[in-house]
């Protein structure tokens, strides 16, 4: 095991490897094939290779693009020691090794190779903490409109498939009923009901918030660079009611051709889904506005106007306010709000919100309070194979 003998590495050059392999010395190879599995980390064991070696040498860098992230293999070094080669490939999510030798390495010498790499990092401290710094520190945030989103949409499309308007009433007992058809009729129509509620419920709380949560994105994307370096001036703007920073958008944001208008339909229907949002964010009890319905009592006893089966009176208010025709139509508010909150901007600020709107891990580079898409929206990743 050369290999282990790690102040002797040394860099193949790009152009060596690309030769051909003769017979001979194909035969005499052996490939073997480990993962890193956390042992090292995969930042500190690129900064000591670039520390001792430079940039990446590996064949994998011929096929790696530049000008993106967007690879399935980030970086590759191929080092040798003696007869023995050792591939060191950076992915998305690992890091593998490949030794090329005149045996197959086993589990035992991968452990020892792995610990004798992690204790030269002391060695090489230095010169791999100056690579360290040289690169760029960017922090992976929540982007809290995407997230929300992806939630509320997910809602929507299990309330559309439970399909209430296409849903058979039970109907009242008649003399002769079929009791098992009946328990059957009644289960599926309270299931559905009951989920319906909840799914309706969690789409009017939230479509509110997701349209406040879309005018905090533009903000962060267009405030003014004056404003965002004060943060006594960019923390009061943020914080201040909803209705005050739609109104006060151009004033502190770059990239809006005409101010939000009032008076058109978009914005009274978003400032009417915000006072219905805060009526039932408080848990306001107002008996008038959440009627449902009328009962007489003579003394302790009931009396109904209207005779009403069992699953009736469970359901008949179940969906009061938070109707599932309604809850779609709040959505439908959020989204013509959107776009037209997208036609105020000029083309280069709409095509920086569009970009992020539905990016959902973008980067954050906080030396230079600046937001970027690090990784493309679609993930892929080239899996190893047992032989």
């Amino acid at each position: 095991m050369t290999l282990l003998k790690i102040q002797d590495w040394d860099a193949v050059p790009l152009d060596s490897l690309t030769a051909l392999l003769t017979e001979e010395e194909r035969q005499r190879v052996t490939v073997s094939h480990y993962l890193n599995e956390s042992t090292l980390s995969p930042l500190t064991l690129y900064c000591y290779l670039k520390a001792r070696f430079g940039i990446p040498n590996g064949l994998q860098m011929l096929f790696k693009n530049f000008e993106s992230s967007d690879n399935l293999i980030h970086w590759h070094y191929t080092i040798r020691s003696g007869d023995e080669k050792l591939d060191i490939v950076g992915h998305t999510t690992r890091v593998e090794f490949y030794a090329l030798s005149d045996h197959e390495y086993t589990k035992d010498e991968w452990v020892k190779l792995l610990a004798v790499i992690k204790e030269d990092f002391k060695r090489c401290g230095k010169e791999l903490s100056t690579v360290q710094k040289s690169l760029e520190h960017w922090t992976l945030f929540i982007n809290p409109y995407r997230r929300l989103r992806y939630i509320v949409d997910g809602h929507v499309a299990n309330l559309k498939q439970l399909e209430l308007d296409k849903l058979q009433p039970v109907g009242a007992i008649q003399n002769g009923y079929d009791k098992e058809d009946f328990t059957k009729r009644l289960s599926i129509y309270i299931s559905a009901h009951t989920k319906a509620a909840s799914l309706s419920s969690m789409i009017r709380m939230s479509a509110p918030v997701l349209a406040e949560s879309f005018v905090n994105l533009v903000i962060f994307l267009t405030v003014k660079p004056e404003v965002k370096s004060d943060s006594r001036v960019y923390n009061d703007f943020i914080q201040k009611h909803i209705d005050i920073r739609l109104k006060t958008l151009p004033l502190f944001c770059d990239g809006f051709v005409s101010k939000p208008d009032e008076s058109i339909s978009q914005v009274k229907e978003f400032r009417r889904l915000m006072d219905r949002r805060n009526f039932v964010l408080h848990g306001n009890f107002d008996p008038n506005t959440l009627a449902v319905g009328d009962v007489w009592f003579d003394n302790l006893t009931p009396l109904f106007k209207e005779e009403r089966m069992f699953h009736e009176r469970v359901t008949e208010h179940s969906l009061t306010h938070i109707e599932p025709n309604e809850a779609l139509k709040d959505m439908a508010i959020v989204d013509d709000f959107i776009e037209y909150i997208l036609s105020l901007l000029d083309d280069k600020a709409k095509l920086r919100v569009l970009s992020f709107k539905d990016h959902a891990t973008p980067g954050w580079l906080k030396s230079r309070g600046r937001i970027g898409r690090l990784f493309p929206d679609h993930f892929s990743e080239i899996l190893p194979t047992r032989e």
